[in-house]
């Protein structure tokens, strides 16, 4: 049932959310403010 309701046919799998938190806790998004950034595997697009 989960594949047919999410878009990347799956649940997220350990460690997919690293480079997120990687680059909201580095400087590199030091000029990033008031954004959502979705991690949901595709969810947002339905």
């Amino acid at each position: 049932m989960y594949n047919a309701l999410n878009p990347a046919s799956r649940p997220a799998k350990k460690g997919e959310l690293n480079g997120t938190v990687i680059y909201l806790s580095s400087e590199a998004s030091s000029y990033v403010t008031g954004q959502y950034i979705v991690v949901d595997g595709g969810m947002a697009l339905i």
